[in-house]
């Protein structure tokens, strides 16, 4: 997964975490397709004020991600 060159990939920062949790969850959502993921995960969404999933946890909204990915893929749009 690419990420900003100064977030460091590491159990020992909290946003990492973050980042490859939301990043697994919307891989398995689409049945392994990187490309996809990728595409998703840095785009920009309306849906989250015009920011992309990456953005916002950097911006340390991701529990706040993390409950409206897992509402939006029960079927519940937030």
């Amino acid at each position: 997964m690419e990420t900003d060159k100064n977030i460091t990939m590491s159990k020992s920062n909290p946003k990492s975490v973050t980042y490859q949790k939301v990043y697994d969850l919307i891989l398995e959502h689409f049945n392994g397709d990187k490309d996809k993921t990728l595409r998703w995960y840095m785009s920009a969404n309306p849906s989250l004020g015009g920011i992309s999933p990456y953005e916002m946890i950097k911006k340390g909204g991701g529990a706040k991600l993390m409950k409206w990915i897992k509402s939006a893929l029960a079927g519940n749009f937030p």
